[in-house]
Order: C-alpha cells, then structure tokens, then sequence
C-alpha cells in the first residue's frame, strides 16, 4: 500500500515539476517577445523620426524656394506696373500721343 502511496505522490511531483518548468518556459518567451516588441517598436519609431527629419528638411527647402520666386515675381510685378513703362509702350508700340489739358472734351450725360 505505501508503494502507492509513494508513487502518487511521485506523479504529483513530477507534475508539479513539470508545470514549473513549463511556467518558466512561458515565462521567458513572454519576457523574450517582450522585449523584441519594445526593440522593434524603437526602431521604428527611431526610423520615423528621421523619415519626418527629412520630410522637415525638404519642406523648408520648398517654402525658401518658393518664397524666392515669390520677391522675384513680386519685383517683376512692380516694374510691369512702372508708369514709365507703361507711358513708354503707348507711345512707341501703340502709337498713342499724350493730350494737353486744352485737347481733353469732357462729355456729361
């Protein structure tokens, strides 16, 4: 009878013995994949920073391009404007002539 005994309790404690180990092997897969998930995820997050670096960079570089070519047509605007210029092609291409104030008739409705 104690041969039972002795080897149902072997069997609980092998049991036992095995489901510590087991528990451990969870243990550390969990902790393993754990940790590779927080490596992983600061690589990405290292990458997607220097991905919007670069975005940033290029973003500056267009608007400093852009705010360029935007003095350059402001200048161009002005002197298409100039009143010399524009006195200078009536004259010249249209052939137009400046009137004196005697010349001028005013018609009122």
């Amino acid at each position: 009878m104690r041969d039972v005994e002795y080897s149902l309790s072997d069997g609980r404690k092998r049991r036992k013995l095995l489901e510590k180990r087991l528990g451990r092997k969870v243990l550390i897969l969990l902790g393993t994949l754990l940790i590779f998930s927080v490596l992983l995820l600061r690589v990405w997050f290292s990458s997607k920073g220097v991905e919007l670096a670069c975005e940033v960079d290029r973003l500056v570089a267009e608007k400093e391009a852009l705010e360029e070519e935007n003095r350059r047509l402001s200048l161009e605007i002005a002197k298409l404007k100039s009143p010399e210029r524009i006195s200078k092609i009536a004259t010249t291409d249209l052939k137009m002539i400046r009137s004196s104030d005697a010349e001028v008739i005013v018609l009122e409705r």
